[in-house]
């Protein structure tokens, strides 16, 4: 039996791929005959990808085993689903509601919208036998669009936490957390609506508020060329509040220099509308960061319990926790004991153990 992975794009630093790459080094390790076919890839990454004819090949002998990732619509992915004559596995990393582009990028919100409906066409093929989501809310959307229950299950991500262990800090970095004793917020995401950076920068007004200009907010990710009217909104916000000398953007960055602003950072601060997991919760953790977070879709899932979770969007309440965490040692030290005692279920022994049970459940 061959099991053959497929996903749209394959790229460095990106949870889905780190899933996706996880998953097959796991089970190569297992013994599995494994190829992977991706139609976008970064060039570091190319020499695993298998040709689309050799992929659509396997797929056509009933022994082997399919699993789709899902995240996007992608037209050529349904082609070769439907293709398929082999036993499927969907893994489902959810896809964010297109009413948060709306204002923003019509193609976008176009675009997510059909993946909706693709995950919905996908469901009611029938060619799924196994729906596998990164968290309970992705299982429980697959369910409302027709998975049935008892074929479903959660497994979290393949994790590359292990990737920050031997790699060094940057200085540069590290200068700039260290050398003036701010309160250093960080938050890691894609500059995109659903990730709430208006929200963190009315946070950030709250504790200058409150509490003066000894604070710095950091904002870690990739801005989409499709939504500069997005990242206009948010200058026109940082303008507004006169908090341009507080924010950093840092978009995207090497391994190097995320691990140098988890290791410094003082909190992470984590307002998003919509998660169907979110990795940087896991890597927060890792570095024994606490983490102050609004209760929104899988965040609180994956959080884990005893955590500084807010069931309402309330900037004062969240720049008042922020605040208290760096003068609460006590508390501090328990939320990140918390922490790591949460990150135990996440590791990528545990998954791999849950991925075989399976793809025994598929293929008996």
């Amino acid at each position: 039996m061959k099991i053959i992975i497929v996903t749209p794009s394959l790229e460095q630093y990106d949870a889905v791929s780190n899933d996706v790459l996880g998953q097959y080094k796991y089970l190569v390790e297992a013994s599995y005959q494994v190829e992977i076919f991706s139609e976008f890839s970064h060039d570091s990454i190319l020499p695993l990808i298998a040709t689309k004819d050799y992929v659509i090949k396997c797929l056509l002998e009933k022994e082997n085993l399919l699993i789709y990732h899902h995240s996007v619509y992608w037209e050529l992915g349904e082609k070769i689903f439907q293709l398929a004559l082999c036993s499927i596995i969907m893994k489902f990393h959810n896809i964010s509601p297109s009413f948060f582009y709306k204002s923003y990028d019509q193609l976008t919100f176009q675009v997510t919208k059909l993946g909706v409906e693709q995950t919905k066409n996908l469901i009611k093929s029938g060619k799924i036998k196994w729906f596998v989501g990164d968290s309970q809310y992705n299982v429980d959307e697959l369910i409302n669009y027709g998975a049935k229950k008892n074929q479903s299950t959660v497994i979290a991500p393949f994790n590359s936490l292990n990737d920050f262990k031997n790699t060094p800090t940057v200085a540069k970095i590290k200068k700039i957390l260290t050398e003036f004793d701010y309160v250093n917020l960080l938050f890691v995401g894609r500059i995109v609506p659903n990730k709430g950076h208006l929200h963190l920068i009315r946070t950030l007004k709250s504790y200058v508020n409150f509490y003066g200009t000894n604070v710095r907010l950091h904002l870690v990710g990739e801005v989409s060329p499709r939504l500069g009217k997005y990242y206009q909104v948010l200058e026109n916000e940082i303008k507004k509040y006169k908090l341009g000398g507080l924010i950093k953007f840092h978009q995207k960055v090497d391994l190097k220099t995320l691990h140098t602003l988890y290791k410094y950072s003082t909190v992470f601060l984590l307002l998003s509308e919509h998660e169907g997991f979110c990795v940087p919760i896991m890597e927060a953790q890792y570095h024994h960061l606490p983490i102050v977070a609004w209760d929104q879709c899988a965040v609180g899932e994956t959080l884990g319990n005893g955590q500084l979770l807010f069931q309402d969007c309330d900037y004062d309440a969240f720049a008042i926790a922020a605040h208290k965490l760096t003068t609460d040692l006590e508390l501090t030290n328990k939320l990140i004991q918390n922490g790591v005692e949460n990150l135990k279920q996440y590791d990528n022994a545990e998954t791999i153990k849950k991925t075989l049970i399976t793809i025994g459940n598929c293929i008996c």
